[in-house]
């Protein structure tokens, strides 16, 4: 049995040959092209792209094809990597026999900077055809290429690329899926991989975070029986990450000739792309199974004829296959009954061809663009790997641990930062938490999963699962949820009502009673929340108030605590409109501004632009630079010397103070009104000549309220407030 064994690279070309007469039998060997990574953002890197499939099969019977089809053999090439900007383009296609080809990423949004989805990998593919058929009439095997990863954002990092199959729609369905694009500021989607069936593209994200991954495309293989175009063995891999599920391959034997023994698996072929590497192209592998006939008597014994050579006399004596004139016959036929039969052949001779390799771009995407909004648990791409933001922990470890502490961490925010994983979820989307000490691990007035929301509809909804956008019940109407605030219960305890043993809040959280709101220990509170919201309490909550619940009024027999023991023990509070209250477990709970349109602001070149104008990068007088926009739905609207703000705003006069506690504040009423703010880089906004701040929570308000002048020196050195101003604002949008 001769056995010619060809590989093939990618090189961006079709290979074609003949089917020779003779052949019975072939194996094949084959990787599909890696899908690329995505573009990086703050959140870290892009993730990585999926590796490319393996399919082998041997002893496929080819006997009916031979002298008759030709073969055609396209590597599939790598899925490009994805690339950081605004409005960056996505990684390239990787391209595979035409109509095999990936998708290109999607790109990522133009307002900020992001990264762009990573590109599908091309399939790769042995087919035949007759003169005048379509390359792949006759589909013998196919290895899908690999998915690409999304693009990171801000506040997580884009999807890992699937290794699994995720079938387009699109007809015909083998080419890969393009990456959604972004239409705001985070990442763009992944593309998926060409294959027999193309994978689906991935979705851009939810407001600035990372951009869901493409699908691999899918594979074929012969099935195991008797018969034309079928295999005596065969299986398929899709890998694992970026490891395609064959990194060895070493045929063994005499037969093989000079790839007797040695490694044809190189170079790492069909690696999706990971830090620091891109994704690598496929690789083919085929052998082709003839029958020798010819035979020669040495010493008294048969020998099989499987190579001749032929000295050309023409030739110079310094020319020929061997350098000496002699060249190898790769073939050998004679005439039976007026049809040509094969004594032996040693070789094939491929053609490469340009025409029928490639597609310019992926099938359209089925993913979703990606919007504005609040990046959560629910939206953040599910494989997101953990975000190694601003390297911490003193620039080791590229991805931090998500349930450590780091003071003075060596990320440009000073103070003490907590890098924490979303609850439910094992991967990472990053958030800061403010603190007080290193032993301090959380904060926030919350309760636990499980406890039960009202909806506006009547229906009852797991906190967990409120996301923005939804409709709850408040206490004097309907409230829309414009904010989730997640935490954890570090060392705290949880509390209950009238011997129940369901204990589901924290000592911090109010709860309306028949006097008004008043929660366990107001102090606490107060710390959580700053004045504003201890100054609405009317006291501490004890045996004998009457709690307001959505049945009527229920009286405090007793109040429970107890020490939990799990610091890591997520806690769901959510921030809404209108009046700031809603319905847990049947309890009425409160949740936790700015200026109007038209007001005009003091540019840094002395002009004025209205409030709602101010754009992200322009210079305002004062403050500088515009890192941050956006707008709220308050119901304490000032007048103060007929500049239209918040209440909750902080004003310059003889010190800070906020405008509701101002000496020439009035109140417009407690209607709802539509207010615009921006964050700078100096804090501070000049209107008419009156000086205000720019956005500030209530624990930048109380730290302004202490220093005075002085803070707006040191907030450079606690630039953590910095971020999570941006965070917050841009969620809020």
């Amino acid at each position: 049995m001769t056995k010619i064994v060809k590989t093939f690279e990618y090189t961006g070309k079709l290979a074609i040959a003949d089917l020779p007469f003779g052949v019975t039998t072939m194996d094949v060997y084959l990787w599909g092209g890696a899908g690329g990574k995505g573009g990086g953002d703050f959140a870290g890197e892009g993730a990585d792209g999926a590796a490319g499939h393996y399919v082998q099969a041997t002893g496929i019977d080819v006997r009916a094809y031979a002298g008759v089809k030709k073969i055609a053999v396209a590597v599939g090439g790598a899925g490009g990597d994805g690339t950081e900007g605004s409005g960056a383009f996505g990684g390239a296609n990787g391209k595979g026999l035409t109509g095999y080809s990936g998708g290109e990423g999607g790109k990522s949004g133009t307002t900020g900077t992001s990264g762009s989805g990573g590109g599908g990998g091309g399939a790769t593919t042995v087919t035949m055809f007759a003169s005048g058929e379509s390359a792949d009439t006759i589909k013998i095997a196919i290895a899908g290429g690999g998915g690409g990863s999304g693009g990171s954002g801000r506040q997580s990092r884009g999807g890992v690329g699937a290794n699994t199959n995720s079938a387009t729609s699109n007809s015909p369905g083998f080419l890969g899926e393009a990456g959604a694009n972004h239409n705001g500021d985070g990442g763009g989607g992944g593309a998926g991989g060409g294959g027999a069936a193309g994978g689906k593209g991935g979705s851009g994200a939810t407001g600035d975070a990372g951009g869901h991954p493409g699908f691999s495309g899918s594979n074929v293989i012969p099935s195991v029986a008797s018969g034309t175009g079928n295999a005596a063995a065969a299986s398929e891999s899709n890998g694992s990450g970026t490891i395609p599920g064959q990194t060895n391959l070493s045929l063994t034997g005499a037969e093989y000739g000079d790839f007797n023994g040695v490694q044809l698996y190189t170079n790492s072929r069909a690696y999706g792309a990971s830090k620091g590497k891109s994704g690598k192209d496929g690789k083919a592998v085929v052998v082709f199974n003839i029958p020798s006939d010819a035979k020669t008597k040495v010493s008294g014994q048969w020998k099989n004829i499987s190579e001749m050579y032929q000295n050309r006399k023409s030739v110079s004596p310094t020319g020929g296959e061997l350098s000496n004139g002699w060249y190898r016959i790769i073939g050998g036929y004679y005439k039976v009954g007026g049809v040509w039969k094969t004594i032996f052949s040693s070789d094939i001779n491929f053609k490469l061809y340009s025409e029928g390799f490639g597609n310019p771009s992926g099938g359209p995407t089925s993913g979703s663009v990606g919007t504005g909004g609040i990046p959560t648990v629910q939206n953040i791409p599910a494989t997101a790997p953990n975000s190694d933001r601003g390297n911490d922990n003193d620039g080791g470890a590229a991805f931090v641990k998500d349930d450590r502490c780091y003071a003075n961490a060596n990320d440009g925010f000073g103070s003490l930062s907590i890098y924490s994983n979303h609850p439910n979820q094992n991967y990472g989307f990053y958030s800061r938490q403010h603190t007080n000490s290193a032993e301090s691990t959380s904060s926030g007035s919350c309760f636990i999963a499980g406890t039960k929301v009202l909806m506006a509809d009547g229906t009852e909804k797991n906190i967990e699962d409120v996301v923005v956008g939804d409709v709850v019940k408040g206490h004097n109407g309907d409230n829309t949820v414009i904010k989730l605030d997640w935490v954890t219960l570090g060392d705290r305890k949880l509390y209950t009502f009238n011997d129940s043993e369901h204990y589901f809040f924290t000592s911090e959280h109010p709860f309306m009673t028949e006097e008004g709101w008043k929660s366990v220990k107001p102090e606490k509170t107060k710390e959580r929340d700053g004045d504003e919201l201890y100054k609405e309490l009317k006291g501490e909550l004890k045996v004998g108030d009457k709690l307001v619940t959505s049945n009527g009024l229920i009286e405090i027999t007793d109040i429970k605590s107890k020490e939990i023991n799990n610091p890591e023990m997520p806690l769901y509070n959510f921030h809404i409109s209108n009046d700031k209250s809603y319905i847990a477990d049947n309890y009425v709970v409160h949740n936790k501004g700015c200026f109007i349109a038209g007001t005009q602001i003091t540019m840094a070149d002395g002009s004025t632009k209205a409030v709602e104008q101010i754009d992200l990068k322009d210079e305002v007088a004062v403050g500088g630079y515009v890192f941050a926009t956006g707008k709220f739905l308050v119901n304490n609207l000032y007048d103060y010397k007929g500049i239209q703000v918040s209440g909750s705003h902080m004003v310059k006069e003889d010190g800070w103070v906020r405008v509701e506690d101002s000496k020439f504040g009035k109140s417009l009423g407690t209607g709802d009104h539509v207010v615009y703010v921006f964050g700078c880089e100096n804090r501070r906004i000049l209107i008419n000549d009156t000086l205000f701040t720019d956005y500030f929570d209530g624990f930048e308000q109380e730290g302004l309220k202490k220093l005075g002048e002085q803070y707006f020196e040191q907030y450079r050195e606690h630039e953590y407030e910095a971020d999570k101003t941006v965070v917050d604002t841009a969620n809020k949008k």
